[in-house]
């Protein structure tokens, strides 16, 4: 994963991962059409603790980071 937030953080000026952490990982269901980014391959639905400056980051920017060529939705960021 740290390629993968490396990949964040350069995409996503003033984006600090450090204190990330993956909670749950699993396949999307290849029916679930609305939250797929791209279609060609398996996509992986990532469960993470982020911290709050992190959450208010990610909030700022309507909940969604650049990654590559899409923009990652992030849904369900709760306050710990």
């Amino acid at each position: 994963m740290s390629a993968v937030y490396g990949r964040e953080e350069s995409q996503n000026p003033g984006l600090n991962t450090d204190k990330w952490a993956v909670v749950n990982r699993s396949t999307l269901d290849c029916n679930d059409v609305e939250r797929q980014v791209p279609q060609f391959c398996d996509n992986i639905v990532i469960e993470l603790y982020v911290n709050e400056e992190s959450r208010e980051f990610i909030a700022e920017r309507c909940f969604t980071l650049r990654y590559c060529f899409w923009q990652l939705r992030f849904s369900k960021i709760f306050n710990f």
